[in-house]
């Protein structure tokens, strides 16, 4: 027993044990070739000389006759792929007589002018990869046995290489030179293709191994030279900060359209190509290019063994959560390089995933859970491990490689083939058996377990392409070149290396035995097999293996009741001293995992905070404050387009783990439930089965708050779909018992959302209906149950003051009268606030008659008249009095209207109910504000007026969208109508209302010369003592000065506006903007109270300069409006001499823009311009409702961002000339993803960059 012999020995006991146990590399070798040649023969019986066998069908696909996939279909071109894809495979495995048979039929029955669309990319490297390839072995057999191939004499193989790669040239005769993503092989570049611009990075920047060995074989540099441009542009449009590069370019401009940057789809093979272009050219520059690419990739998408997408522009910030199969090909690229400890690391996480799943699921989390389900027998993982095998000789990569052969017969192999994984959670299979399956996975196998000897052809004088076909390294041009440049271990240990001085050899089994004492529950007294410790990266709690040598580290795993895991080391508990040593270590390298997993989230928050999710109280006595930040779920509904508001309830039992006792009573409501005893999306499902429109899970944890705890979000079950189709949130403790303090009290309302109400809003509802916002349902008209001190039923027909006298009532003494009125008048008093002590008096002996009228007493009227002014002048505080914590007792109404049969004073009550409710919606709807379609108050808009002709239009039509409805709306009402949405706004200024400022302003006013020097701006502000509008257009001569009306002059052209309803304090960022804008105002109301309150105001008004001392001529400021949509207001003053678009808006938002101004084609327009720091198209062609009009016929300025990540749609003041960069002007713009997309469908076309950035003067 090794417990009680001394080290050494036990030590070369473990070695003889290893060494017996050797795998059996011959027998794997054969059943490696046995599988290839199931899916070769089943090919040949039933699909040839289809493109790919379909192995459930057992016969071929075949483009134009088997139903369409598709794009995926674009790999196929009725040119036997698979048969050329697998050529070289054939002569790898020493089946000579196939290949010279297969050859033979490829140069006899091929042929390559097929009328179908097929990708340059897929047919680069399956198709001219495989013709070269299978050349390059057809020669080396005739060469090494004479009796095979004695026809082949004319290098056939090779010609259709370069038949098939003519037929791609015009895919290259773009301006960047990298080719379109597509080309049909009979007709070339047809016109659609030519409109589908866009590519991948992948599919520009895998091109060169092919088409350089093509002019490499044939003397014609053009092959070469085409690639080599394309690689050359991608290179130049890298990010120059970080060295990454983004996955989707347009091949005209190299804008980028997608600027996601990782190691995986869309992006892989091009990374690969950069270094295999040096090993195969020995061009030095291309190594250079890999190098720059590998330290940036390690420096920011690398996080420990996992790769996390970022953006190329902002590297901290992760773009996605999950990690691709097609990533798995980076290991080996990495032993190519030389980092193999690098490589080690992340092949062991891959194998983790394999381990878990049998195969590596098409997309995977970092947890190593399932994203996409698919597997098509893709190749990358065994390639990696094929060549850290060839690296290491470690048998740990022929285990692996073994694991996954027994995976591949028994999950995937059919009679007629093996069939790809549908999903790889049932196993169940699909219909498709891609050509890479026989020309790369069953390729790496067998050579994998073969010996040196035991192949045709030495594999370290090859490269291998991204498709596994063989380039040897004979073609590089010798001079100018460090060689070798081979970084393989060859069986003999020998080092070949790229840059020797570079490469430092890693030995992955240094310590080949470690000891390990016999288990401590065991007793045994057998030597425990050495393995490597269990990296705290890998550690998943559901596998009983991974619990298991943690325990025998010493470390007691716990999992919490809120589904943390808690680790606790106790080294006397260990099997041994090693392994407690093992265990210390692995608790080191959780800790720091963890904190670096929190660093990287804080930053990610940092850069781009996702938007937040809020509780907001509504009822009383909240009133919408305060507002809660909650935690979102992984499952249930969405609220970035929908909010919920409800009565809360409290489930029964509180956990929520099982069907809810109070059903009935939840119906229709938000239910709060506990945290704890089971999975969240349990809880959510019983709340959502007892008919809940929401759920809100309360820590269970106390002194938790979301202030002082790490961002959360509520898991879901992964083995279960996602049937949630109610929002869940979730509410740490210190939030959670807001909620569970109004347990058993009066009814509470919420609203969840991801844009809170306005406090004043809410106020002003409860005001009108009670507790909630659009709530008036819950409460019958009135109801005299709910507490709340005054409530207004509409439509207009009652108000109710809601007195609480305890038990004070008419037979009480008079003082006590007295007292609880004054009480009650005290609190109100709190609550509203008025302009002057006099008018605070009048409305509240008003309320002082109308409360003693409740009572019963004798009171003389009050005249109707000044308290209906009174009412226009209140404001509402804040915060509202708890009338029932201060006046407890039995509620007593009076009631003005319709509502008051058992109270006594009926006829007063009659005669004042029509004025009083008249008086009241007058002060709660008359605010200044934007006007919408039907005239009502609306927080923002934007229309689009059409030009004279266009769509039937007359010059005078417009269309729509406001925050509730994104679409384009035609208006039914012309834009000369006074009570069009834009009339209506406008014509607030024409009231004789001297109390309210209002301030318009023109470069070309109706009743002003047109001005050059000052600002290009055109709008009309107008704003009361509470909220107010601000309106941008591009109209000349308007708005009149004395009443509405719509000039002829903004007829003939399309014109923009937008505007926005804001609270008044919000003048003091617009004055700002028109001061630096240098607005030209032409019709000014600037009441005194307005000019001491925002002294902006009459430095405007005054048309004041900036101070001498500016040394900023820009401004950005953010507007949020009365609804709380947040709005950003960029300026810019003429000093500031350049493009208020690319030199201001680009550089703040990191986003390119496409951008609508009235252009004619002359020499003073900028033209698009497109630079490192991102670029502005000019739109040239406006599609709107379905009519399309060319740039010169639209006076409007408007812009939408390129970026579905910053969906950011502008109305501004100037054209992009560059007369205009000498004005001051600006722009006002929103961050709307629906609003966005109405205005990216209204582009239609857009301008080449002519001009790579504008004179900075």
């Amino acid at each position: 027993m090794c417990k009680s012999r001394p080290p050494v020995i036990c030590l070369l006991l473990f070695f003889f044990a290893f060494v017996g146990a050797q795998i059996d590399k011959a027998a794997l070798k054969q059943e490696a070739y046995d599988m290839f040649m199931h899916g070769y023969r089943s090919y040949m019986k039933h699909a040839y000389p289809a493109d790919e066998l379909m192995p459930l069908s057992c016969k071929g696909r075949q483009r134009g006759v088997t139903p369409s996939r598709g794009d995926v279909d674009e790999a196929l071109g009725n040119f036997s792929l698979t048969l050329v894809d697998t050529l070289d495979t054939l002569y790898v495995i020493g089946e000579f007589d196939e290949f010279s048979r297969a050859v033979k039929l490829i140069v006899d029955n091929v042929r390559l002018d097929s009328d179908l669309v097929v990708s340059v990319f897929e047919t680069n490297i399956r198709m001219v990869g495989g013709l070269i390839s299978g050349h390059l072995m057809a020669e080396r057999l005739r060469g090494q046995s004479p009796e095979y191939l004695q026809w082949y004499t004319d290098k056939q193989l090779l010609k259709m290489a370069v038949e098939l790669a003519d037929r791609l040239l015009p895919a290259f005769n773009t301006t960047s030179g990298i080719p379109y993503g597509k080309i049909n092989l009979r007709h070339g570049m047809l016109e659609y293709l030519k409109r589908q611009k866009d590519t991948c990075t992948a599919c520009g920047g895998t091109l060169l191994l092919e088409m350089a060995a093509l002019s490499r074989l044939t003397g014609n540099p053009i092959y070469e030279e085409k690639a080599k441009k394309a690689m050359d542009f991608l290179w130049a449009q890298r990010h120059r900060s970080s060295d990454l590069m983004g996955t989707v370019l347009n091949v005209n401009t190299g804008d980028w359209v997608r600027r996601d940057s990782g190691i995986g789809a869309g992006i892989d093979s091009y990374y690969e190509y950069c270094l295999k272009a040096y090993i195969l050219l020995g061009d030095h520059h291309y190594l250079e290019r890999f190098n720059r690419h590998y330290e940036a990739i390690m420096r920011y998408v690398n996080k420990g063994p996992f790769f996390v997408d970022v953006h190329m522009h902002r590297p901290t910030v992760a773009t996605r959560s999950f990690m691709d199969a097609l990533l798995a090909f980076w290991p080996g690229l990495q032993v190519l390089k030389g980092d193999i400890k690098e490589a080690i690391e992340m092949h062991e996480m891959l194998y983790q995933v394999v381990k878990k799943h049998k195969f590596l699921p098409e997309a995977f989390t970092h947890d190593f859970q399932v994203h996409w389900a698919e597997h098509p027998l893709r190749p990358e993982f065994l390639e990696s491990t094929y060549f850290l095998y060839r690296a290491t000789h470690d048998e740990h990569y022929l285990e692996v490689a073994t694991m996954i052969m027994q995976s591949l017969n028994e999950n995937v192999k059919v009679p007629c083939g093996y069939a790809g994984i549908k999903d790889i959670r049932t196993m169940a299979h699909e219909d498709r058996m891609d050509s890479f399956v026989l020309s790369e996975t069953f390729k790496y196998l067998y050579m994998i377990f073969s010996e040196p000897e035991d192949l045709p052809l030495d594999p370290d004088e090859y490269v291998l392409t991204t498709e596994a076909h063989f380039l040897p390294l004979s073609m590089a041009k010798v001079f100018d070149v460090e060689i070798p440049r081979k970084i393989i271990f060859d069986a003999r240990g020998k080092r070949k290396s790229m840059r020797p001085k570079l490469f430092m050899r890693i030995r992955v089994l240094e310590e080949v035995a470690v000891l390990q004492a016999q288990h401590a529950a065991q007793g045994s007294g057998q030597c425990m097999k050495p393995t490597e410790r269990l990296k705290a990266w890998a550690f998943d709690a559901k596998d009983a293996d991974h619990i298991r040598q943690l325990r025998q580290m010493g470390i007691d795993v716990q999992v919490q009741d809120d589904g943390r895991i808690h680790l606790s080391h106790h080294a006397t508990n260990a099997a041994s001293v090693e392994m407690a040593r093992w265990g210390l270590e692995f608790l080191l390298e959780a800790d720091q995992l963890a904190k670096k997993l929190v660093e990287q989230a804080a930053a990610a928050s940092r850069e781009q905070p996702q938007p937040d999710i809020y509780i907001q109280l509504l009822s009383y006595p909240y009133l919408g404050k305060p507002v809660m930040l909650a935690a979102p779920a992984q499952f249930g509904r969405l609220l970035e387009d929908y909010s919920v508001e409800a009565e809360v309830a409290f489930s029964v039992p509180f956990s929520g783990c099982s069907s809810l006792l109070n059903g009935p009573q939840v119906k229709g409501k938000v239910v709060a439930v506990q945290r704890g005893d089971c999975m969240f999306q349990d809880k959510a499902r019983n709340v959502q089965e007892a008919g809940a429109v929401g759920v809100i899970v309360i820590d269970n944890k106390p002194g938790t708050s979301a202030e002082t705890s790490q961002p959360f979000a509520m898991s879901g079950d992964i083995e279960k779909e996602d049937d949630i189709k109610i929002p869940a949130v979730f509410l740490f403790r210190r939030e959670g018992n807001m909620l569970m303090n109004r347990r058993g009290k009066t009814a509470t309302f919420v609203r969840i959302t991801m844009k809170p109400y306005d406090e004043d809003s809410v106020v002003e509802s409860f005001m009108r209906w009670g507790p909630g916002i659009g709530t008036r349902r819950f409460f019958p008209k009135c109801g005299l149950d709910d507490g709340y001190f005054i409530r207004i039923e509409p439509p207009g027909d009652a108000i109710t003051f809601q007195f609480r006298f305890g038990g004070v009532t008419q037979d009480s003494d008079p003082l006590e009268h007295q007292g609880i009125t004054e009480r009650h008048i005290g609190n109100l008093a709190d609550l509203m606030e008025f302009s002057s002590p006099q008018n605070e008096q009048d409305f509240l002996n008003f309320v002082r008659n109308t409360a003693y009228t409740a009572l019963g007493l004798s009171v003389k009227d009050e005249p109707l008249a000044p308290v209906l002014k009174l009412l226009k002048d209140v404001k509402l505080e804040r915060e509202h009095p708890d009338l029932y914590r201060l006046l407890p007792g039995r509620l007593y109404s009076s009631i003005l209207g319709f509502c008051n049969k058992q109270h006594v004073g009926n006829r007063f009550v009659m005669q004042l109910a029509s004025p009083l409710i008249f008086g009241l919606f007058g002060w709660l709807e008359a605010r200044i504000s934007c006007k919408g379609l039907d005239g009502q108050n609306v927080d923002w808009f934007v229309a689009y007026k059409l030009p004279q002709g266009v769509n039937g239009s007359d010059g005078r039509s417009f269309i729509y969208a406001d925050g509730k409805n994104s679409q384009w709306t035609q208006s039914k009402k012309l834009i000369s109508d006074e009570n069009s949405a834009i009339a209506a706004t406008i014509s607030q200024i024409y009231r004789q209302d001297e109390s309210a400022f209002r301030f318009a302003y023109s470069d070309d006013g109706p009743a002003t010369k047109s001005d050059g020097y000052r600002g290009h701006a055109k709008g009309v502000l107008n704003f009361d003592s509470s909220t107010g509008f601000w309106l941008l257009h591009s109209v000349p001569n308007y708005p009149p000065i004395g009443s509405y009306s719509y000039p002829q002059t903004g007829v003939k052209f399309a014109q923009s506006f937008v505007c926005i309803t804001a609270a008044t304090d919000a003048l003091n960022e617009i004055g700002d903007h028109l001061r630096y804008i240098q607005s030209n105002p032409f019709n000014i109301g600037l009441p005194e109270k307005f000019a001491a309150k925002y002294p902006i105001l009459r430095t405007i008004a005054q048309k004041k300069s900036l101070p001498t001392s500016t040394v900023k001529y820009t401004l950005n400021n953010q507007l949020t409006t009365v609804n709380g949509a947040k709005f950003f207001a960029f300026a810019k003053h003429k000093k500031f001499d350049k493009d208020l678009w690319h030199d201001l808006i680009v550089p703040t938002t990191r986003a390119s823009f496409g951008v609508q101004s009235w252009l004619n084609g002359g020499a003073d327009d900028l033209g698009s311009t497109c630079t490192s720091e991102g670029n502005v198209y000019d739109i040239d062609e406006i599609n709107l409702l379905g009519t399309k009009f060319s740039s010169s016929k639209d006076h409007s300025k408007w812009a939408v961002s390129d970026d579905v990540r910053v969906p950011m749609v502008c109305i501004g003041d100037l054209n992009r000339q560059k007369s205009q960069l000498k004005r001051g002007g600006g722009a006002l713009c929103i961050s709307d993803q629906r609003l966005w997309q109405t205005y990216r469908s209204t582009v239609s076309h857009v301008a080449p960059c002519q001009t790579k950035g504008i004179s900075r003067g």
